[in-house]
């Protein structure tokens, strides 16, 4: 029982971290992206996500 409520939260925390980088990496392409218009085309890929 133990065992399984530690994997649970470690999955959970694993899981949590994860989408936190995720979302925080995506903001900070999309700031970084944004307002430079002739770099962004550069890279479709990038600023399309």
């Amino acid at each position: 029982m133990a065992v399984g409520v530690f994997v649970g939260v470690a999955v959970g925390v694993a899981v949590g971290v994860f989408v936190g980088v995720a979302v925080g990496v995506g903001v900070a392409i999309v700031t970084l992206n944004d307002p430079i218009g002739p770099a962004g085309t550069k890279f479709p890929p990038v600023s399309a996500t």
